[in-house]
């Protein structure tokens, strides 16, 4: 998913841990923003739940209103919730539909 702020284009890409970083036209290496989603893990023999975060650098700052209303539809898309007749399809399609939803942007 890209989206243009200021004469700049923003666009998020999947990692190779499943976060969604955002990056600028101006730098390709070095992410503005990275959500990661929330997850469960077995830690000392007890389920241990950690919430889902959104980090944002300097830059990212300026615009972080852009950047939530740019994060949330992508997850909702990826979840299904704004497909017509869809109701939130499983959770599974993260791996798989991240690439196929910045396509359609």
């Amino acid at each position: 998913m890209t989206f243009n702020n200021n004469g700049r284009r923003y666009f998020w890409r999947k990692n190779k841990i499943q976060q969604l970083n955002l990056y600028n036209d101006n730098n390709t290496e070095n992410p503005i923003a990275t959500y990661e989603r929330s997850k469960r893990r077995v830690i000392d023999g007890g389920l241990k739940s950690f919430p889902a975060s959104l980090t944002l650098n300097d830059e990212a700052t300026e615009i972080q209103d852009i950047i939530v209303i740019s994060l949330l539809v992508i997850e909702g898309r990826i979840r299904g919730d704004f497909r017509p007749g869809s109701y939130r399809k499983s959770l599974s399609l993260w791996p798989d539909t991240i690439d196929t939803v910045a396509n359609r942007w």
